[in-house]
């Protein structure tokens, strides 16, 4: 559980961070200006766990037909709790298992 709150916690805190409604950032990719992170990963990532990242617009036409939720994992090189949250939380079988059922 304690996972589970930890996942939602950073999702709710990188919206806070980048200020962004999920409209505004899917105007802003559809008109042209993803940045060059979202246009090199159009191409889903598939995990050696199972789980498939996509591109954000990718993601929201996935998850609009199959009617999930989308997640939203923000990262970056530097970030010591990203990594953490990539080796504990993403390897955990409980929360892939939520994370492909739910979302």
């Amino acid at each position: 559980m304690k996972k589970v709150l930890l996942i939602a916690g950073l999702v709710i805190l990188a919206a806070c961070v980048l200020g962004l409604s999920a409209k505004e950032v899917e105007k802003t990719t559809a008109a042209g200006g993803a940045d060059k992170a979202t246009k090199a990963s159009s191409t889903p990532k598939k995990e050696s766990s199972g789980l498939v990242w996509y591109s954000y617009p990718e993601a929201l036409k996935k998850s609009r037909k199959e009617n999930k939720h989308v997640f939203v994992h923000f990262t970056a090189v530097w970030c010591g709790w990203c990594k953490k949250m990539e080796r504990e939380t993403y390897t955990d079988s409980t929360i892939i298992n939520t994370l492909k059922k739910d979302f």
